[in-house]
């Protein structure tokens, strides 16, 4: 198994995870699987793209996406040194 952030090239196999996952647990996601699988792929890009306060990382197994962990950084002047899972 292997950990590494994900790149603007991981792009698809991420936003095909999420779907995935939607549909597999709907409740555990803020919108749902027809409004996500609308969204075009600038959207994943944008998650994917390199922020100071955004990183997110994937699990591959053999290769392959497994799973994924997000964090991301409070925006707030008092909280600026918090982040959330």
């Amino acid at each position: 198994m292997k950990t590494r952030r994900l790149r603007l090239s991981d792009a698809c196999i991420y936003r095909e995870l999420r779907l995935r996952g939607l549909c597999l647990s709907p409740n555990a996601f803020d919108r749902s699987n027809e409004e996500k699988s609308k969204r075009p792929l600038a959207v994943t890009l944008g998650r994917l793209a390199s922020r100071p306060d955004n990183w997110t990382f994937g699990r591959f197994v053999a290769d392959k996406l497994a799973g994924t962990i997000s964090v991301v950084r409070f925006k707030n002047l008092k909280e600026r040194h918090k982040a959330g899972v």
